[in-house]
């Protein structure tokens, strides 16, 4: 599932040539601004544009083999965090994700006026909850100057 494309240029903005670049990237809908004392960053996102079939491919043989199994049976569960924006709970279970071994995985329930999101931390990673057999994954790729911000779901190993 796509969730956002954007498009990231990099401009001269010392140039008679880049001064024009930044111009025109402005006129079509582009925010520029400083990166450097020389250079622009100009970003715009993306509307009604498909995921790349290179970056699906790309995506769809990170994640072949991703896999998280649950040992039975949690040792302790500990609210580690109540805050208005967050909840979180460490889980003292043994998983493994794909060759890596941990004892403990945490959930988190992210809190906004337009809802809630919940989140799975193993180690480095952060899983998106869709619901209690599938979770997803959002990864970020580039082709070319566009960066596709894509979430890939799979389920959990009972």
């Amino acid at each position: 599932v796509l969730l956002s494309a954007h498009d990231l240029q990099a401009v001269d903005g010392v140039t008679e040539s880049g001064r024009a670049r930044l111009a025109a990237l402005r006129r079509d809908g582009y925010t520029c601004v400083p990166a450097t004392d020389r250079f622009y960053r100009c970003t715009k996102f993306l509307h009604d544009v498909e995921i790349p079939e290179s970056v699906a491919t790309r995506v769809r043989e990170e994640l072949a083999n991703d896999r998280i199994e649950l040992e039975p049976g949690a040792r302790g569960v500990e609210l580690v965090n109540d805050s208005p924006s967050l909840r979180e709970w460490e889980i003292r279970q043994n998983l493994r994700v794909n060759a890596a071994a941990y004892d403990h995985w945490s959930y988190l329930q992210l809190r906004a006026r337009e809802g809630s999101l919940s989140k799975l931390r193993v180690g480095d990673r952060e899983l998106l909850v869709r619901s209690c057999e599938r979770l997803g994954r959002v990864l970020e790729r580039r082709a070319g100057s566009v960066s596709y911000l894509v979430e890939a779901a799979f389920g959990l190993v009972p």
